[in-house]
């Protein structure tokens, strides 16, 4: 099974007694939330292989984690942060431009002898801009996991025009990538369904280990995650996606720019976030792996989103896409956040999908 899903059609389905494949798109037994709520993915016998990438997150203590409350670190004060991680400017060696938005840059640079990617803002940027650039740049401080995407260093010499310095990721964004994987050219590269798998476990991993650090991420979409050259996928802050992802972002009546389309109904209507809604947010996240990025709910005036949500209609299953991973992202989507799958379960269910995989190679 491959993953090039040109001309795929945003079909729309209605969650009722039954969820599956809209008519349009095709006939066929597929799994319903109500098969997976009698039948949860049982714990996976392979979850210390490597190859699974499974790691102790996935211990039954992650069980625990609806019970805590999670926050978001984009609301404390950046500047004990900015601080910690404070750098000499004459360190840093700006290089390329492999980005540039309306008031912020992504350079790739070194810091000394190492290759290292640098955001930076342009000093016509707002006072908010630049508030906005120093928290979310930094939200990741102090966090340690091969999955997320730790800032390196801040240099404040031009405080106007601050820059932070990440690890260096070889593909880059992960939404990028999947675009140019689209292309028909010499240098797209072909992803498996396995090769989506595996990312999607990794992403899982990563927001396993924000959820067990209390963090609430809000923002996860592949816009949000960086590939190296291995396929290595990080979660990474989410500081420049309104700038350099402007078409995922809207501003609805409290003129706050969100990314209406990946938020769960009740954060949408009630501005309520919770581990629960970082799922739904999983669920849009896989529906982009499998459509290689392609734009979640395209036709929906955003403005929309809230009353369309709470309708009962949600993303329909992509051309191509296996009933197993449409399952999960069906079972992310449902109203009552109480009734989402944790994120063990996910991966239970994911492992058991990847192993699976492995044996038709």
């Amino acid at each position: 099974m491959t993953a090039i899903y040109d001309n795929n059609q945003h079909v729309f389905l209605r969650l009722g007694s039954g969820l599956g494949r809209a008519s349009s798109i095709g006939s066929g037994s597929y799994a319903t939330i109500a098969s997976i709520q009698k039948s949860p993915p049982s714990p996976s016998p392979y979850a210390t292989s490597d190859a699974c990438r499974v790691s102790y997150y996935a211990s039954s203590q992650i069980m625990l984690m609806s019970q805590v409350q999670l926050q978001d670190p984009r609301f404390v004060d950046p500047t004990k942060r900015l601080r910690a991680l404070m750098i000499p400017r004459a360190t840093i060696t700006l290089m390329n431009v492999t980005r540039e938005g309306i008031f912020g840059r992504i350079y790739t640079a070194k810091l000394g002898q190492e290759t290292v990617t640098v955001k930076a803002i342009k000093e016509t940027a707002s006072k908010r801009q630049l508030n906005l650039f120093l928290s979310e740049g930094t939200m990741m401080y102090g966090l340690d996991h091969k999955n997320i995407l730790k800032v390196l260093g801040v240099n404040m010499d031009n405080p106007k025009q601050p820059l932070l310095v990440y690890s260096y990721a070889g593909r880059g964004n992960l939404k990028r990538f999947l675009i140019k994987c689209r292309q028909k050219d010499d240098d797209h590269y072909s992803l498996s369904t396995q090769n989506l798998v595996d990312m999607a476990i990794q992403i899982l991993l990563g927001m396993m280990y924000l959820h067990s650090q209390c963090v609430c991420y809000k923002d996860l979409a592949t816009r949000n995650c960086v590939l190296d050259d291995k396929l290595q996928v990080k979660i990474a802050d989410n500081c420049l996606s309104r700038d350099l992802f402007p078409n995922d972002y809207f501003c609805l009546s409290d003129n706050e720019s969100k990314a209406v389309k990946w938020l769960a109904v009740e954060s949408l209507l009630h501005k309520h976030y919770s581990a629960a809604s970082d799922v739904w947010s999983y669920g849009v996240l896989i529906w982009e792996l499998t459509t290689l990025a392609q734009q979640p709910f395209s036709e929906i005036d955003p403005f929309e989103m809230g009353s369309y949500l709470k309708n009962g209609y949600r993303l329909g299953q992509p051309v191509g896409c296996p009933d197993e991973l449409f399952a999960v992202m069906s079972y992310c989507w449902l109203a009552n956040p109480a009734d989402r799958p944790p994120l063990p379960q996910l991966l239970s269910f994911l492992q058991e999908f990847y192993t699976a995989l492995c044996r038709f190679i």
